[in-house]
């Protein structure tokens, strides 16, 4: 059965599906109008996806990377790239909903390329509907690499998004954190146990990589990770996530990095990316 969502002058993209603990299906996915903001859209099924309910503005967007091409430092693409999940715990915070996303509305600075403009440092934010996607909360910033007045201002994008049987939040992204000049690359993933209020860090990769794409001709010469993901445990039986990457080894293939992820140095350049899945408990 086909059923159309929305007609809209603009495009859409990066849709996500999610069904409930009481079967209810939730649809969202991101608005490219023809005018700014962008927005993050959803509709709701009860019943098994014969009709939907109206549509519901979870979140408008301010896109992230440079604004003239549309680009993270590095060259490669960048939208939203939402992900939602729901909570099927059983435990007090059973049904929730969470949208997180990538965002440039926190921090802007001047951008000096081929045409003066400005770029939009990316931020992971999430937020939280407790009735079933009909509102949603402010949303909270999941990276605690907070840009300070006279710090360095680095990128946090393309995050995955998953709960556990406990109910506790998975959140992993790319980030730049360690790096001031805003260009080597590490995974993180940020666990919340508090419905998405507060969050702790955890790094995930080592040593950390530059960006790298245009490795497959046959595929769009822009995307890095544009379809890694977060899961948990759909039958509730494991606490915990499992997280996959994309990581760009350029040490040879050595066991010399303390998580496993295959790379030694950064020494050594190799055509292919890897593929990772780090466990988080």
């Amino acid at each position: 059965m086909l059923q159309e969502f929305c007609n809209f002058a603009g495009s859409v993209q990066f849709s996500q599906v999610v069904v409930g603990p009481g079967g209810e299906v939730y649809v969202a996915w991101e608005m490219f109008p023809v005018l700014p903001p962008n927005a993050i859209l959803l509709r709701k099924s009860t019943d098994h996806c014969l009709t939907f309910g109206p549509m519901v503005t979870a979140a408008t967007i301010q896109s992230v990377g440079d604004r003239f091409d549309g680009a993270l430092q590095g060259g490669f693409r960048a939208g939203a790239d939402i992900s939602m999940a729901v909570d099927r715990s059983g435990t007090a915070m059973n049904g929730n909903l969470y949208l997180t996303w990538q965002d440039g509305g926190n921090l802007q600075a001047p951008s000096f390329g081929f045409f003066p403009d400005t770029y939009n440092f990316s931020d992971v934010l999430i937020s939280r509907s407790r009735d079933g996607g009909t509102s949603w909360s402010a949303p909270v910033q999941i990276g605690d690499n907070t840009e300070r007045a006279f710090g360095p201002a680095t990128d946090a994008y393309q995050p995955g998004a998953a709960v556990d049987k406990t109910g506790r939040v998975g959140v992993c992204f790319y980030d730049r954190r360690r790096d001031p000049m805003n260009f080597m690359i590490d995974r993180y993933c940020a666990t919340s146990t508090d419905a998405g209020a507060t969050w702790a860090n955890h790094r995930q990769s080592s040593p950390s990589w530059a960006p790298w794409y245009a490795t497959d001709i046959q595929i769009n010469p822009f995307y890095m990770g544009d379809y890694d993901v977060t899961a948990s445990d759909f039958t509730n039986s494991t606490r915990g996530f499992v997280g996959a990457f994309q990581f760009m080894n350029t040490g040879g293939g050595g066991s010399g990095n303390s998580n496993n992820s295959g790379g030694s140095d950064n020494s050594i350049p190799v055509p292919n990316p890897d593929v990772f899945a780090v466990r988080l408990k």
